[in-house]
């Protein structure tokens, strides 16, 4: 793939789902997000022509984490939690269903997550290949696939910095880091 440049620079400062005061940064040629908190800097890049290779790394990334997390044991134990919540007895002991459904939320979020993660990584390949088809010389399709590029920079930065979080709170959840 050519290297296509990306947008003017341009300082995007994000809330949501990646929390508040992720700073990303599109540049001539790389996508930068930086945060700036308690925490010491973090700093990540992902250069135009190397989006690929970071996509990639990206989709592995995510796959080690849904390992780490043992994604089918949440699976199975929501399937299970959902069945049993579903009983005309669940009820009964109301103590018992409500702990039963803070189970259940705990098992959906860490598959929603690295649903959510897939998703990202998919969208970024998505995104990636529009724009090689978009991106012909000659074409007036450049602009549009300038964008794609800067969009699919911004997500694999995104969730580099979410997945590298996520590794951090990971360590952090043995008996002594309380």
């Amino acid at each position: 793939m050519a290297s296509l440049p990306l947008a003017p620079s341009l300082l995007l400062l994000t809330s949501g789902w990646l929390g508040g005061g992720w700073a990303v940064r599109l540049g001539a040629s790389r996508v930068i997000a930086v945060r700036r908190a308690s925490a010491p800097l973090l700093l990540w890049t992902v250069e135009a022509d190397e989006l690929p290779r970071a996509i990639v790394s990206a989709a592995e990334r995510v796959e080690r984490a849904a390992l780490l997390l043992d994604l089918p044991s949440h699976e199975l134990r929501a399937l299970e939690l959902e069945a049993v919540s579903s009983g005309p007895t669940f009820w009964d002991d109301a103590a018992s269903a409500e702990a039963s459904l803070r189970e259940l939320s705990i098992h959906r979020d860490a598959v929603a997550r690295v649903a959510g993660w897939r998703l990202t990584v998919g969208d970024a390949r998505a995104s990636l290949e529009l724009a090689q088809e978009l991106a012909v010389p000659g074409g007036d399709g450049g602009e549009d696939a300038a964008e794609l590029i800067a969009e699919a920079g911004r997500s694999v930065v995104a969730l580099a910095a979410e997945l590298e979080a996520w590794e951090l709170r990971s360590l952090m959840r043995g008996e002594h880091d309380e």
